[in-house]
């Protein structure tokens, strides 16, 4: 099953970043590595395998797609994880591939201004 982080809402859409555990390309180029929250298996309940999250890699689902994946049973709720928005909003920060407009909006959606 796909894995999603939910970094806030704008207007009618949930704004997600998406997790991989496909980490191979970000542990073997280092430069890309510091641009990304690097999750060990099992350190965080919601990610068994050791895991990615690339803020490079950010789109909106509107809500009412979200409700329509819910009521249908697609979709799963894993929870809060607080300590990853220190690290996300650092993520941001030192992401090579973000250019800066998209960055600002992805700070603020974590509340960092």
């Amino acid at each position: 099953m796909k894995r999603f982080v939910v970094i806030g809402h704008t207007d009618n859409a949930a704004i997600l970043l998406k997790a991989t555990s496909k980490t191979e390309r970000f542990l073997e180029r280092t430069d890309l590595l510091s641009g990304v929250v690097f999750c060990r298996a099992n350190e965080f309940d919601q990610f068994e395998q050791d895991t990615v999250i690339d803020p490079a890699n950010a789109f909106a689902v509107p809500h009412i797609k979200l409700r329509q994946y819910d009521s249908s049973r697609l979709l799963e709720n894993l929870g809060v994880v607080e300590p990853l928005r220190e690290r996300l909003t650092a993520a941001i920060e030192r992401n090579i591939t973000i250019e800066r407009a998209r960055r600002r909006g992805l700070l603020r959606c974590l509340d960092v201004d």
